[in-house]
């Protein structure tokens, strides 16, 4: 699925463009590996797998698939075990422990969040959800319907549900910015890149992928 680039765009100038594409030009292909995630565990990983380390989130994602994979096979089962637990810092304490095996109270909060939301316009399992990413704007489908999931993590999830696009996250800023000399916007970021892929014949996700592995130094899965 190609994206539609679905954020506010602001354009590189034609120079900026050019030093860009000729960094991207230079990267080695990505040694990781990427994967279209299951609808439940995609629902899992956009709250978790954003500014905590991989192990964590690896750690945490292990131990769902480990104790409740064969129990929460759907987002009804999954609201249906949110439900027994109050929904305060406590009670969703103890819900993430049960969940994930850690006390990311704030992360189930943002879970429940999207439980709720996805329900709201029938997104249900991995076809509804490849069908949303398809035509999903931020600003009219995803900005603000779940408190602190932001741009960064719309895109992951895109990109989990099958979309080709990029996710401007710190490591994929940090490299524009090294090569520009400053942080363009979100758009333009997500809007060059994804033109650039196309140029020199790597998916989006690929050219994410490179650029996230030459950041942090090592094989990376998306």
């Amino acid at each position: 699925m190609i994206n539609q680039c679905p954020i506010t765009v602001d354009e590189l100038s034609a120079a900026e463009y050019a030093l860009l594409l000729a960094q991207c030009k230079g990267l080695p292909p990505p040694r990781g590996t990427y994967a279209v995630q299951e609808f439940i565990s995609n629902l899992m990983l956009t709250v978790l797998d954003y500014q905590l380390q991989n192990k964590v989130v690896d750690r945490a994602h292990a131990h769902f698939l480990r104790l409740h994979s064969e129990k929460i096979r759907s987002i009804v089962h999954l609201a249906e075990f949110l439900s027994r637990y109050v929904n305060d810092r406590q009670g969703n304490i103890d819900a993430a422990l049960a969940l994930w095996g850690y006390k990311h109270w704030t992360r189930l909060v943002q879970l429940r969040g999207l439980v709720a939301y996805f329900q709201s316009v029938g997104v249900t399992n991995t076809e509804t959800l490849q069908r949303w990413a398809e035509q999903a704007l931020y600003e009219r489908d995803f900005k603000g319907r779940v408190k602190g999931l932001g741009p960064a993590v719309f895109q992951w999830l895109l990109m989990r549900a099958g979309v080709e696009t990029v996710k401007p996250d710190v490591h994929v800023k940090k490299f524009v910015a090294s090569v520009l000399g400053y942080e363009p916007t979100f758009g333009a970021v997500v809007h060059a890149l994804e033109r650039i892929s196309r140029t020199i014949g790597l998916r989006p996700r690929e050219l994410d992928l490179s650029i996230w592995e030459r950041q942090r130094g090592g094989p990376g899965v998306i």
